[in-house]
């Protein structure tokens, strides 16, 4: 749900989901939240067709809690502003809950202008011990904005989207239902059979009781015989319905993979329309407090320890050196976590060569950042593109869907990093000017 209320860029939103309805802010809102209410999340939203905010009741998670939840939009005919806040209630226990967020505050300004709309998102999440900062500036072109309004647009957008979401639904139930009622055909037809060979054999079995050896035995033999030929026939009927089974559901899964490929397809012929460029995004970690908590934590068995006893002298010694020996195995882990990070970035066969050694100096810049006498406080992170190439939308999805077709795990391992590797990620001192 924050992921649609926050995405920047009337494209991406729409791509990655996000509902609007057909008029005005508050009705952008009720209908965006229509699957949290289903799922059960109570809110309340209050506005106009300019600006509507919606207040949340808090909504549990399994170690945590969403508190004070609210999120707001403002509609124009060329310009939508998102904003959404509130507090994170975490249940990781007393030392780890410090790691963990305590709150954030994300929002996106997307304007249109002739056949470009253009996205800028901040995203502030805050710890007790560090603050994480995100910035984003987006673009989207395409022929289909000429003439159109934001609301405009968004209407298209929800409508394709809602379509897109309806046949997929519609290929996935129609399939499942189509294996189900296979799959209890053939099981009560072999059903039917085993019961009747069971009932056939028993019937052999009294035939043989009943007329035992003598003067009868050729009559036993012949009711046998009839028997067994009967019990044959039902094996090979049994044979005839799982070859049948086969073939029903070889012509289902070829049917299902048909109209896949046809919806995908659509979404590829519709999603080339859209030409995207990630302009720039920026990383900012302020960590003053992480590397000194995350050694308490590291140490804490030790530091708790005999804290208020007086100690003798040969005892403070021991205390000492047990110190030490804490710090030195805490150094170990750092260093080892950090060694770790770099091979993994080094040996990595999907990185491109101007990527390994960039990503290797931020691997070192976040250890840094845990080590307690390092006075790094702060690591910033830059993401250009290396050319100013836009992104065809169509055409990377047509790529990852031949990736997932042919090769599943390693195929879209590649196709997303061939994508990264277009990209410069790199630590930096200073932000550059625009």
């Amino acid at each position: 749900m924050l992921k649609k209320l926050i995405t920047a860029g009337a494209l991406s939103m729409a791509v990655c989901g996000v509902s609007f309805a057909k008029n005005g802010a508050l009705d952008i809102m009720e209908w965006a939240l229509q699957d949290a209410a289903k799922a059960g999340v109570a809110y309340h939203c209050a506005g106009d067709s300019v600006h509507a905010t919606c207040y949340f009741k808090n909504v549990d998670g399994f170690l945590f809690q969403l508190k004070d939840m609210r999120a707001d939009i403002w509609l124009s005919d060329n310009e939508v502003k998102q904003e959404v806040s509130g507090n994170i209630a975490a249940n990781f226990g007393e030392d780890l809950n410090q790691f963990i967020p305590k709150s954030f505050t994300c929002n996106s300004v997307s304007a249109l202008k002739d056949l470009q709309s253009n996205a800028n998102g901040t995203c502030v999440i805050k710890a007790d011990v560090a603050t994480l900062h995100l910035e984003s500036n987006t673009l989207v072109e395409s022929k289909s904005f000429r003439y159109k309004t934001m609301p405009t647009l968004l209407v298209q957008y929800i409508a394709k989207v809602d379509e897109f979401s309806k046949e997929y639904d519609r290929i996935q139930t129609k399939y499942e239902n189509d294996l189900e009622a296979l799959q209890q055909e053939a099981a009560d037809m072999l059903d039917d059979i085993d019961a009747d060979i069971d009932m056939l054999r028993v019937s052999q079995r009294n035939t043989q009781h009943e007329y035992g050896c003598g003067c009868n035995s050729c009559r036993s033999q012949s009711q046998t015989y009839a028997i067994e030929k009967e019990i044959e026939q039902k094996q090979e009927s049994k044979e005839q319905i799982r070859k049948s089974y086969e073939d029903k559901y070889d012509k289902i899964q070829k049917q299902y993979e048909e109209e896949m490929q046809n919806f995908s397809d659509s979404v590829v012929a519709w999603l080339s329309q859209y030409n995207y460029t990630m302009q720039e995004a920026r990383v900012y970690v302020r960590a003053n407090k992480l590397a000194k908590s995350a050694f308490e934590t590291f140490a804490k068995e030790y530091l708790a320890f005999n804290e208020n006893i007086p100690l003798s002298k040969d005892e403070r010694i021991e205390r000492a050196n047990e110190k030490k020996r804490i710090t030195a195995q805490y150094y170990s882990s750092l260093e080892a976590s950090r060694a770790g990070g770099m091979t993994f970035v080094e040996q990595s066969p999907y990185l491109a060569p101007h990527l390994k050694k960039s990503l290797q100096k931020i691997v070192s810049d976040h250890a840094q950042l845990l080590d307690p006498n390092a006075k790094k406080r702060s690591v910033k992170i830059l993401i250009t593109p290396l050319d100013s190439t836009a992104m065809n939308l169509g055409d990377e999805a047509q790529k990852m869907i031949n990736a997932y077709n042919k090769s599943r795990g390693h195929g879209l391992m590649k196709t997303f990093f061939d994508i990264v590797n277009k990209y410069e990620i790199k630590s930096v001192r200073v932000w550059p000017e625009n």
